[in-house]
C-alpha cells in the first residue's frame, strides 16, 4: 500500500475544500424587463470591461432561462466591473426611456449574488409608441453668432452632452432652429450650445442663465419658442450694473473695516463684531459674483456654495451688533454663542459637496440635482432670518424708548431704522422667490426668469447694507465710537473743572440763555453732543448740568422748550389758522405722537384741554 505524504494530504484535503468555493465564485445577470419594442429576432449581448468591450462577443450572449427571461452566467468575475447591454452592435446599444445614451453600468463584486436589471431602450429604436414629441424652435439667435455655427439642445435628456448628434438642431430657410425629439418625463432642463460646453448660451447681460425648464402637460401639441439672448464666450459686456454693484459692495466693506477700526474713540466691541459682519458679507458677494464667469466657475466650481454660508451667519452677527452698540453694558454669556449653532450644522450639511470631485460638483449644479438641499436649507434659513428681524426690531424699539433718557434725537436709530429697512426690504424679495417658486411647481409653469430676478435683487439690497455702512460713516461717524458720556468713571476730565463742578448756578445760566437766545430746540434732529458743542463743553458736563441742575433728563429739558414754545405760538394771529401738528412740528417735535405725549406730560392737561383753559369762550372743533 502507498502512502501518500502528510504534506500532499494536507495540500490535497485544502484543494477539496476550496473546490466549492471556487464554483461557486460567479454572478448571475438577469433581464427583468427589455423594451416591448426589441425585435424578437435580436440576440443579446453583455459588453463588459473583461471582453474588451466586444458588443457581440457569442460568449457573452444572454440565454433564455426558465422563466423566460434573458440570463447571463459570470464565472469567477473581477471586483470592479463596467458595462452595458447591446443587441450584438453599439448602435444597437441600450439608452435611457427616450432612446438617448446613457453611462455605463458599474458593480462591485464581492459575493456570488444575481444581479436583476431592467433596459429601458435601445439607441437604435426610439420609443415611438404612445409617445408625444416635444418641438423646439429657437426664433433669433445674437447678432454675434457665427453664420456657419450649428446648435445643439443639451439636458437631462441627453446626460447634458453639450454636442450629441441626435441633438443637432436643423436651421431652416428663415434662419430659425428647430428640432423634434421624444417626450419620456414630465420635467425637461435644457440649454442650448453651439457644440460645447464654453459655446453654452448666456443671459442679455451675459452672466451664466439658468437651466431652462419645460414641463410637459397631458395634451399637446408641445412646442416652444426660445430666443438665444447671447453667447458666453462671445459675450461683450463681461462686467454688468448687477456685478457691478456687487463687486463694489464688497470692495467697500473691506475699506471700511480698516476705517471703523482706525477711529479715535473706537467702539471696539460693537466694531469688532460688525468687521465680522461685513467681511462675510464682503465675501459672499465677492464668491457670488466670481461664479458668474464661467471660466472661474469651471475652475472653482465650489465656490458656489459659499455665499449660502451666510445664510445662518449674518442674522446672528447682526443682533449681536446692535446688542453690543446698544446695550454695552451687557455681559455676553455662553449662550451668545449657541446663535451660531445653525451655521455650524449648515458647515456640516454641506460637508460632503467639498470632498466630492469637481466634475461631479459641476455636473450636480447644472443638472440641479442639489436643489433639493439647496431649497431646503434656504427656506429653513428665511424662517431663521424673518425671526431674527423682529428679535432685532423688538431691541431697537426698547432702545428708542429708553434714548429718551439721554437724547431727543440719536443717530443710531436713524442709522440701524435705514439698515432695518433694507433687511426687510431683501427678506421680502427672497420670501418671493420661494413664493412664486412654489406657485409655480403647483401650477406647473416656468416661472425661473422671475425666481432668478427677485433672487439677484435680494442680493442687490443686501449689497446696500455695505454702501449705508459706508455713507454713515462718512456723515455720522460718532455711530461707530463710544460716547463721552460712557467713558470710565476713572478716566480724568479734560474739560470740566473743580470750579464748574461746584458753580452748577452759572451753567444753568448759559445753558437758559443758549436756549432762548438761539433756540435750538427748534431742530427736531437736536441731541446731546449738538448743545454740548454749542456751549464748547462735553457731553458729560452737560448731562450733569441737566440732571442735576434742571432735575431732568435732556429728552425732557428740550422738550420743555418746546412745549413753552407751542403754548406761545398757538394763540397769536400768525398760527391761529394752522393745525396743531403744523404748529408742533414748527416748534422741533418730530411726530404728533411725540408732541402728545411730551405735552400731556409736562403740562398734565392736553393740548386741546389748555387751549379751551386760554378761551373758554370759544368752540375748539
Amino acid at each position: 500500500m502507498v502512502s501518500v505524504p502528510i504534506r500532499l494530504r494536507h495540500i490535497f484535503l485544502y484543494l477539496l475544500l476550496s473546490l466549492p468555493i471556487v464554483l461557486s465564485a460567479q454572478l448571475n445577470i438577469i433581464l427583468e424587463q427589455i423594451p416591448e419594442n426589441t425585435p424578437n429576432q435580436d440576440s443579446i449581448f453583455l459588453a463588459i470591461n473583461f471582453n474588451n468591450w466586444k458588443p457581440g462577443d457569442p460568449n457573452f450572449r444572454f440565454k433564455r432561462n426558465q422563466e423566460g427571461l434573458p440570463e447571463i452566467t459570470l464565472s469567477n468575475p473581477p471586483k470592479n466591473l463596467e458595462f452595458k447591454i447591446t443587441r450584438g452592435d453599439w448602435k444597437k446599444v441600450e439608452s435611457n426611456q427616450g432612446g438617448w445614451a446613457i453611462s455605463n453600468r458599474t458593480f462591485t463584486y464581492t459575493q456570488p449574488t444575481t444581479l436583476r436589471l431592467r433596459v429601458k431602450g435601445w439607441e437604435d429604436l426610439m420609443r415611438q409608441v404612445s409617445m408625444d414629441s416635444l418641438y423646439l424652435i429657437v426664433e433669433a439667435v445674437p447678432n454675434s453668432t457665427p453664420k456657419d455655427a450649428s446648435l445643439y439642445v443639451v439636458g437631462n435628456f441627453n446626460e447634458w452632452n453639450p454636442s450629441h448628434p441626435r441633438c443637432e438642431m436643423k436651421r431652416t430657410p428663415d434662419n430659425t432652429f428647430t428640432i423634434a425629439m421624444p417626450i419620456w418625463q414630465d420635467t425637461i432642463l435644457y440649454k442650448y450650445t453651439r457644440g460645447s460646453w464654453e459655446t453654452v448660451e448666456g443671459k442679455k447681460s451675459g452672466r451664466a442663465r439658468s437651466n431652462r425648464i419645460y414641463i410637459a402637460q397631458e395634451n399637446g401639441p408641445h412646442i416652444i419658442r426660445d430666443e438665444i439672448k447671447s453667447w458666453e464666450d462671445l459675450n461683450a459686456q463681461p462686467v454688468n450694473l448687477y456685478s457691478l454693484i456687487l463687486l463694489l459692495a464688497a470692495f467697500l466693506g473691506l475699506l471700511l473695516i480698516l476705517a471703523i477700526n482706525t477711529l479715535q474713540q473706537n467702539n471696539t466691541a460693537a466694531n469688532r463684531t460688525l468687521s465680522w459682519l461685513i467681511f462675510v458679507l464682503s465675501v459672499a458677494l465677492l464668491t457670488r459674483v466670481s461664479t458668474y464667469d464661467r471660466d472661474f466657475f469651471n475652475r472653482f466650481s465650489k465656490l458656489h456654495i459659499v455665499s449660502d454660508y451666510l445664510y445662518f451667519l449674518y442674522a446672528p452677527l447682526f443682533l449681536q451688533y446692535i446688542q453690543k452698540l446698544l446695550r454695552p453694558e451687557r455681559k455676553r454669556t455662553f449662550i451668545s454663542w449657541l446663535h451660531f449653532l445653525p451655521f455650524l450644522i449648515h458647515v456640516a450639511l454641506y460637508m460632503p459637496f467639498w470632498t466630492m470631485s469637481a466634475y461631479d460638483f459641476r455636473l450636480g449644479i447644472v443638472n440641479n440635482s442639489f436643489l433639493p438641499i439647496f431649497h431646503t436649507t434656504g427656506g429653513i434659513a428665511l424662517i431663521y432670518n424673518i425671526a431674527y428681524w423682529f428679535w432685532c426690531l423688538k431691541i431697537i424699539s426698547k432702545y428708542r424708548e429708553d434714548a429718551q433718557h439721554f437724547q431727543a434725537h440719536t443717530p443710531n436709530i436713524q442709522f440701524l431704522n435705514t439698515v432695518m429697512t433694507l433687511k426687510a426690504i431683501g427678506i421680502s424679495l427672497w420670501l418671493a422667490t420661494y413664493l412664486v417658486g412654489a406657485y409655480a411647481k403647483y401650477e406647473q409653469i416656468p416661472l425661473n426668469q422671475i425666481t432668478d430676478f427677485t433672487a439677484d435683487s435680494a442680493w442687490a439690497i443686501f449689497s446696500l447694507t455695505v454702501y449705508t455702512l459706508g455713507y454713515f460713516a462718512m456723515r455720522q461717524p460718532e455711530i461707530f465710537k463710544l460716547p463721552e458720556a460712557s467713558q470710565p468713571e476713572d478716566e480724568p476730565e479734560k474739560i470740566v473743572t473743580e470750579t464748574e463742578q461746584k458753580n452748577w448756578q452759572e451753567w444753568m445760566d448759559k445753558v437758559e440763555h443758549l436756549m432762548q437766545s438761539e433756540q435750538p430746540f427748534l431742530n427736531p434732529k437736536l441731541t446731546l453732543p449738538d448743545l454740548a458743542e454749542k456751549l464748547h463743553t462735553n457731553v458729560h458736563t452737560l448731562s450733569k448740568v441737566i440732571n442735576e441742575g434742571f432735575g431732568k433728563n435732556f429728552n425732557d429739558f428740550v422738550n420743555s422748550y418746546r412745549v413753552e414754545e407751542f403754548k406761545r405760538r398757538v394763540l397769536i394771529e400768525p398760527y391761529k389758522n394752522q393745525t396743531f401738528l403744523a404748529i408742533a412740528l414748527s416748534v422741533g417735535f418730530n411726530s404728533k405722537t411725540a408732541f402728545n405725549r411730551s405735552f400731556k406730560k409736562l403740562t398734565e392737561i392736553t393740548p386741546r384741554e389748555y387751549i379751551k383753559q386760554q378761551s373758554p369762550q370759544e368752540d375748539i372743533s
